[in-house]
């Protein structure tokens, strides 16, 4: 259980979360173009990002190979669309993005949705 220390903040096992940064402006602060397009396009879409729809893909194809649902197959492939979407649009907004982002993340965008 998190301790409060001020109304902004929480203490949880050694860690301070504050309200106004951390976890709970990441969407947020990639939304209004405050992070650098470089760790929102290497770190966020290419890494986390493909982790997240890596682990979907993999956890569909298991419930295919287990004879299971099709459509919980479909339901855990597509699962992670909506984070895509929205990093894909958060770069788009992003001040400093250029051409050569942008086409790596549609074509991203669109193998993680595919395959």
């Amino acid at each position: 259980m998190c301790a409060p220390l001020r109304p902004e903040h929480r203490q949880c096992g050694g860690w301070v979360l504050t309200m106004t940064s951390g976890n709970y402006m990441y969407f947020s602060r990639r939304w209004q173009g405050q992070v650098p397009v470089a760790i929102l396009f290497w770190r966020d879409m290419l890494a986390i990002g493909s982790l997240i729809n890596l682990t979907a893909t993999s956890l569909a194809l298991a419930v295919i190979i287990n004879e299971l649902h099709a459509g919980f197959a479909v339901a855990l492939h597509l699962a992670p669309l909506p984070f895509n979407i929205f990093l894909l649009a958060a770069l788009n907004r992003a001040p400093d993005r250029n051409t050569l982002h942008m086409a790596i993340a549609v074509a991203w965008f669109v193998v993680m949705t595919l395959v």
